[in-house]
């Protein structure tokens, strides 16, 4: 949580070095939370580029620690940069690594970079993947979960000429 009162080179450098110190403690957990919060800080800044080094490095860490569930959550991460990149074939090949496995969390994000795919694409599919998601996160209260959805949901009602319903559509998040 410091990190977050600093400016962005501080947070990261301070990332950094708690992931160092995992690393030298062969704590494969945390040095793989640690690679997620740092593609998280260059992702807020979209800042794609660093994302995406961070994210070849994070990939074959967690891939060769066989840390799956961290694996899973940094494919959806990569599928979201993907999207926001435009390289729409790549994103969806790294969200479908993510699918892989069950975690609600990497599940959430994977299914909102397809639906924003979808969305911006106008395929007929893009209902059907937000039904998908709507169920997926029922009942959670983490922003972490909520917050991707209420994006994709915003923008698909955006996109269709449907901008009232935005409020309804991104509320449960900010509840």
């Amino acid at each position: 949580v410091r990190w977050r009162n600093r400016s962005a080179a501080e947070g990261l450098a301070l990332l950094t070095e708690s992931m160092q110190i995992a690393r030298q403690h062969d704590l494969k957990e945390d040095v793989c939370r640690g690679y997620i919060n740092i593609i998280g800080a260059h992702m807020d800044d979209n800042a794609y580029p660093s994302a995406e080094r961070v994210l070849a490095e994070a990939l074959a860490f967690a891939d060769q620690s066989e840390q799956l569930a961290f694996l899973r959550f940094m494919y959806a991460n990569q599928a979201t940069a993907l999207v926001e990149t435009g390289q729409w074939p790549a994103a969806l090949a790294a969200a479908g690594r993510a699918l892989e496995g069950d975690s609600v969390a990497s599940t959430a994000l994977a299914l909102s970079a397809v639906a924003k795919i979808r969305v911006r694409t106008g395929d007929d599919a893009a209902d059907e993947i937000l039904a998908q998601l709507a169920e997926e996160i029922e009942g959670a209260d983490s922003l972490q979960r909520l917050l991707p959805v209420a994006v994709v949901r915003a923008e698909h009602a955006w996109l269709g000429g449907r901008a009232q319903e935005i409020p309804v559509l991104v509320g449960p998040a900010f509840a």
